[in-house]
């Protein structure tokens, strides 16, 4: 039952035996109440909010009503005998808004990350790579997302993130395509590289473009076990793909950047494989 159906049920028990509750006008609200032992109808005050009826008027002198005790409560002009307890307790998910004191019982919000979702909280949605979020979500609102529109990107899980802007490559450096998941990478590998010092940065670009990529979640899986299979037993179960791929690199007796083109075709991760030999000129040593 509702407290305040439990704050207004002595009243109604009253009235329907004979005692009646009116407004004096700005001054206290009275009820009626009739003495039991000499049964005279007496009008009596009513009890203020924040406190209750230890003893009803008499003839000689007015309503006793007395302050509610700590965890209790009348949130109205009563002649209740007993004040309501605050039962309200927020949850795990929840904040105390409102304390509870001698006026209202306590209130709670969900706390910040979740929402009111069928009478309890829920936590809010994350957009997904791919998405950005379009409004915020409220103690009240979930969290609203949008795919990214063209020349923006998104790479993570987010429920406050909204899609970034692709980044600008500075001069000199070449701009490999972003999509709506990714952004734009700037390579400073050149076309027509030979030098083992060429290499050296085209391979630790290469290890670092490819550990940056955000795939769907199947092909995600496809790259991560094909690059364990080539680093062999000597990963840790939590290696990252930079992990692996340094790993690769540091084993293969061939140039890394050719070893990654098998790896990608053994993966059929195959229109990875064609960013990598597009944009990384590289390949043909």
């Amino acid at each position: 039952m509702h407290p305040l159906t439990n704050c207004f049920l002595p009243l109604l028990v009253f009235a329907l035996c004979g005692g009646s509750v009116q407004e004096s006008g700005a001054h206290t609200p009275i009820y009626i109440w009739r003495d039991d032992a000499t049964g005279d109808s007496l009008t009596c005050d009513l009890c203020a909010p924040g406190t209750y009826l230890l003893k009803h008027c008499t003839k000689d002198r007015k309503s006793d009503c007395g302050p509610c005790p700590k965890s209790h409560y009348t949130e109205i002009w009563n002649y209740i005998e007993q004040c309501q307890y605050c039962n309200r307790f927020c949850t795990a998910d929840e904040i105390e808004s409102v304390p509870c004191t001698q006026l209202h019982n306590r209130q709670c919000e969900c706390k910040d990350g979740f929402y009111v979702r069928h009478g309890s909280c829920s936590r809010h949605r994350r957009c997904p790579p791919g998405e950005g979020v379009i409004s915020n979500g409220t103690a009240h609102t979930d969290v609203k997302c949008e795919p990214c529109p063209g020349g923006f990107f998104s790479a993570k899980y987010s429920s406050s993130q909204t899609c970034q802007k692709f980044s600008v490559c500075a001069p000199g450096h070449t701009t490999i395509p972003g999509n709506d998941m990714n952004d734009v990478y700037c390579s400073a590998c050149r076309n027509g590289s030979r030098t083992h010092e060429d290499e050296a940065i085209c391979d630790g670009e290469l290890m670092e473009f490819l550990a940056l990529q955000i795939l769907p979640p199947r092909k995600d899986r496809r790259l991560v076990a094909v690059l364990r299979r080539s680093a062999g037993k000597a990963t840790t179960k939590n290696a990252t793909v930079l992990d692996l791929l340094k790993t690769i690199k540091n084993k293969t007796s061939k140039h890394f950047a050719i070893q990654m083109l098998d790896i990608l075709n053994t993966g059929r991760l195959l229109h990875l494989r064609t960013k990598v030999n597009k944009w990384f000129p590289h390949m043909d040593l």
